[in-house]
């Protein structure tokens, strides 16, 4: 069954709008960092019908697994709309 272009992007708004806490949460724990490493690497992706250059954005700092998952598992009750 097709799906209309406007009902994709009605679902990537409302994914977008779901995500945004984890997305905060995220930026602020990255952006907290004394020192980061980004890389920028291109890569070739077909775009209707031509190949255009995609790019995919790395950035890297240094604090452990753990407070990363502390900081997702967090969020993801916000989102669920649970209490703390």
């Amino acid at each position: 069954m097709p799906i209309s272009l406007s009902t994709l992007a009605d679902q990537v708004g409302g994914c977008t709008a779901a995500l945004e806490p984890l997305f905060k949460r995220l930026e602020a724990y990255v952006l907290s960092a004394e020192r980061l490493h980004g890389d920028d690497t291109t890569v070739p992706v077909l775009a209707k019908g031509k190949t255009d250059t995609g790019r995919i954005k790395h950035v890297e700092r240094r604090r452990s697994l753990a407070d990363l998952l502390a900081i997702t598992a967090s969020c993801e009750v916000e989102i669920m709309g649970a209490e703390k």
